[in-house]
C-alpha cells in the first residue's frame, strides 16, 4: 500500500540525508509558511554560494526598510555636516591690528575642512596681509594652529607686497583642515583673522554686487582626539 504521509513523529534524525532527496522534491509550496526560523538556521547556514544572483530583489526587500539604529549617529542630517555663512564688508586699516572677517560656528566634533571666499582690496602700499582660524573674536588669544606646534604653524599668507596705481581687488580662498576634539560636544565658534603690517586705507574684505565674501566648513571624518583645544592639521 502507497504511503501518502509521512509524520515528523515516525522519522528519526539523521534517518534521510540530502542525498535522499531530489533536487527539486522541497519547493517553496510544500514548506509552511512559519516552517524555517532562525532558531533553525546555523549561523553559517546561508552563504552566498547558496543564494542566487536575482534571489533577493526590490520586490522581495518591500519599499520600506527600516534603517533605524543602523547608520551611525549624525550621518542623517545635512546640517551637522555642513556649515555655510556670508559675512558682511570688514575693513582693516590699522598695521598690525588682528580683525575678525567672519566666523563659522562648527557644530560638533570632527575633521573638517573650513574654506572662506575672500574678496580683498588694498591700496598701493608695499605691504602683506596674513590670516589665521582663532577661537576668539578680534584676537590670537584662541589662534588654531597645528597639534604639538605654536603660534603662526597654521597662518596662511593672502598677499604681499603687491603695488598697484590706486587699488586692488583679489579673489582669495584659504583653508585649513582642523580636528575639533570629542570633548566639544557642542563644537565652537571659529574666526578667520586677518592681520595687515602696514596701514593701508584701502584695506578691506569687500561686499558688493561685483562679490560677496564668505565661508563653509565641511565634516570629512569623525575623529578620537580627547579634550577641547581645536588644531589644525598638516597640509
Amino acid at each position: 500500500m502507497a504511503i501518502d504521509t509521512i509524520k515528523s513523529v515516525g522519522i528519526l534524525d539523521g534517518s534521510i540525508a540530502t542525498a535522499d532527496i531530489a533536487d527539486d522534491a522541497v519547493t517553496s509550496a510544500k514548506i509552511g509558511t512559519d516552517a524555517v526560523t532562525t532558531a533553525k538556521l546555523n549561523d553559517d547556514a546561508v552563504t552566498n554560494a547558496k543564494i542566487g544572483a536575482a534571489a533577493v530583489n526590490t520586490t522581495e526587500l518591500g519599499t520600506g526598510i527600516d534603517l533605524t539604529g543602523k547608520i551611525a549617529t549624525g550621518h542623517e542630517t545635512l546640517s551637522s555636516h555642513v556649515v555655510a555663512r556670508s559675512w558682511s564688508a570688514v575693513g582693516y586699516t590699522t598695521a598690525g591690528s588682528n580683525v575678525s572677517l567672519g566666523y563659522l560656528d562648527i557644530p560638533g566634533p570632527g575633521i573638517w575642512k573650513y574654506e572662506a571666499q575672500l574678496r580683498i582690496r588694498w591700496g598701493n602700499v608695499a605691504y602683506y596681509q596674513k590670516c589665521f582660524l582663532s577661537t576668539t573674536d578680534n584676537s590670537l588669544t584662541g589662534e588654531i594652529y597645528r597639534a604639538g606646534g605654536g603660534a603662526n604653524t597654521a597662518v596662511r599668507m593672502m598677499l604681499e607686497r603687491i603695488t598697484v596705481n590706486a587699488f586692488g581687488n583679489l579673489l582669495v580662498t584659504p583653508s585649513w583642515i582642523i580636528d575639533v576634539p570629542t570633548g566639544l560636544t557642542s563644537g565652537d565658534r571659529v574666526y578667520l583673522i586677518v592681520q595687515p603690517s602696514g596701514n593701508d586705507g584701502q584695506a578691506l574684505n569687500n561686499n558688493d554686487p561685483n562679490g560677496q565674501p564668505g565661508a563653509h566648513a565641511v565634516k570629512i571624518a569623525e575623529t578620537t582626539t580627547s579634550g577641547s583645544t581645536i588644531t589644525a592639521r598638516s597640509f
